[in-house]
């Protein structure tokens, strides 16, 4: 094999690597494996060069929890019987590969204004806010995501004797 087929054989696999990198994000082993034993080859006699360049998407989402499952939505669901005061709620997962991310919610306001609070806890991945007052506009829940994936429960604390629901809506953003 000379080095004319040699280069031909790299920018295959650079193509493969390339879309596999637009596809996954990543390469995957069968691929690393390849390269590496087609640039050992190469090393042993022939000079080659290699070149790839590829864009990995920006990913952040965000998805509510029941028992452990995922809902597939952003929402959640609280519901007040009998002038609860804490309620523990649904919980979050999240998968992020940017920095600077935040996780924020807001409300429908069902219950009222004012009167449904929300807090992160055994949170995973990120940083609890604390308890925050929940409201038509956004507010942060968790900060400080970091890559990868992460978790958290979901306790809500209702200010006085009600009875009713609310939806809460949480997003993930970039800072």
């Amino acid at each position: 094999m000379d080095i004319f087929d040699k280069c031909v054989i790299f920018r295959i696999v650079a193509q493969n690597m390339k879309k596999q990198i637009e596809r996954l994000g990543r390469l995957s082993l069968v691929t690393t494996i390849a390269t590496l034993l087609l640039i050992d080859d190469a090393l042993a006699g022939n000079k080659a060069e290699l070149k790839i360049s590829g864009c990995v998407k920006a990913i952040a989402t965000v998805t509510t929890t029941q028992g452990g499952l995922s809902t597939g939505k952003n929402e959640s669901y609280v519901t007040v019987h009998n002038g609860e005061t804490t309620i523990a709620g649904n919980g979050l997962e999240w998968m992020v590969n940017i920095s600077n991310v935040k996780i924020a919610a807001h409300s429908d306001g069902g219950l009222g204004k004012s009167n449904l609070s929300v807090r992160a806890i055994n949170v995973s991945g990120g940083q609890s806010c604390g308890w925050i007052t929940l409201n038509t506009f956004k507010q942060d829940v968790v900060s400080k995501v970091t890559f990868g994936n992460g978790t958290c429960s979901l306790e809500y604390r209702i200010a006085g004797l009600l009875d009713g629901s609310e939806t809460v809506v949480c997003t993930i953003s970039a800072e």
